[in-house]
């Protein structure tokens, strides 16, 4: 069964949000909390049930910004699709208009950026009604940050000078929308919002979770970092209250499952490791890691193991990953992974961990 007619079939066991006598428009809109990436660009080409998807990106947040769409160009060949673009600083030279681009769309993704900009400009070239009718006739409407924000009644952003502020979206989706909740400073502006009644209730979404939507229900929300999660939020008696919403965790096909592998949480100094044994041994005394080098967790599976130390947080902000092998009592030291989160570093290990272990058996046991 396909990602798209699985989720619809198993919708009625979600927790669904009402519409408080609302309506919302009719299709389906897939929003997140951060900007583009690998997994959600994989999920909307899932959720389109076709073999080649042709999915629109639109960077109008950021300014049509160079470094974006060379991001969007390798997501799309990291899953096999071809990369297409919709540029909106453009003059009368283009060979397509913009109607043409999104008519020809199974899916949009909406990246991250300046929201007011982005909107502004929709209105005025008519853009916004472009997207809302793609998506009624069918196609995924996608998008994070800027690109949630805008599909909602209203948002916390950073689209204006000097602080955060609320901003009106299109109000496609009868609610607010807090993107990047784990973001304190965001967090807590959302929730004086609400508690003021200066906005209504609505969805959160930290950097690595979205929800699904169809007709302004929610289908399932998802998540890539199992420490991410998605809410809705509205004030009960003046005080904000967040319910998490029942989050799906997305694993590559391979990933091993639950249950066939094993997580020991160390919390640990490099220095304070003198001693062990095994894979941890191996680590401390091959890894070149200082002696002040934090190791917070190892995952195990068969012969191979990966110790999370912070060595390079100041400079990469990241968890560094260290695959170890076990041939016959010998640890063998392999790759590397960042993972921004000990859960994400966790992910990465069960997709990576087949792959590895096939790679080391075939090194040293030849």
């Amino acid at each position: 069964m396909s990602i798209a007619r699985r989720i619809l079939a198993i919708a009625a066991a979600v927790v669904m949000m009402g519409c408080g006598g609302k309506t919302a428009s009719k299709g389906t809109l897939f929003l997140w909390g951060s900007d583009i990436n690998l997994k959600f660009t994989q999920y909307v080409a899932d959720l389109t049930e076709k073999e080649n998807p042709h999915i629109l990106y639109l960077p109008t947040a950021s300014g049509d910004h160079e470094d974006n769409i060379l991001r969007w160009e390798s997501l799309c060949k990291a899953i096999g699709v071809e990369p297409h673009i919709m540029r909106v600083w453009v003059d009368s030279s283009a060979e397509q208009t913009f109607e043409q681009m999104i008519e020809r769309a199974d899916a949009i993704v909406i990246g991250g950026g300046n929201t007011l900009n982005m909107l502004g400009i929709w209105q005025a070239q008519g853009i916004d009604q472009m997207l809302i009718e793609a998506m009624q006739r069918g196609a995924i409407v996608a998008g994070g940050s800027a690109g949630s924000i805008a599909w909602f009644e209203s948002g916390i952003s950073d689209s204006r000078p000097a602080g955060l502020s609320v901003v009106e979206g299109l109000g496609v989706l009868p609610f607010s929308n807090c993107p990047h909740y784990g973001d304190k400073a965001k967090r807590e502006l959302y929730h004086q919002e609400l508690e003021s009644g200066q906005i209504e209730g609505g969805y959160a979404m930290d950097d690595k979770a979205g929800i699904l939507f169809s007709d302004g229900e929610v289908v399932e929300a998802v998540t890539y970092d199992p420490e991410q999660r998605a809410y809705f939020v509205q004030a009960h008696s003046g005080k904000a209250v967040a319910e998490e919403l029942p989050t799906r965790l997305l694993l590559a096909e391979g990933a091993i499952a639950e249950g066939e592998y094993s997580v020991e949480m160390i919390g640990k100094s490099v220095n304070e490791l003198q001693g062990a044994d095994g894979a941890l041994e191996a680590f401390v005394a091959k890894a070149g890691a200082e002696p002040t080098t934090r190791v917070e967790a190892m995952f195990r599976h068969k012969d191979l193991a990966a110790v999370v130390h912070d060595q390079y947080m100041d400079l990469f902000g990241s968890y560094v990953i260290r695959y170890i092998y076990n041939d016959r009592g010998t640890w063998h030291l392999m790759g590397e992974d960042l993972g921004v989160t000990v859960g994400e570093s966790e992910v990465l290990f069960r997709e990576k961990a087949t792959t590895m272990l096939g790679q080391a058996e075939e090194k040293y046991k030849k």
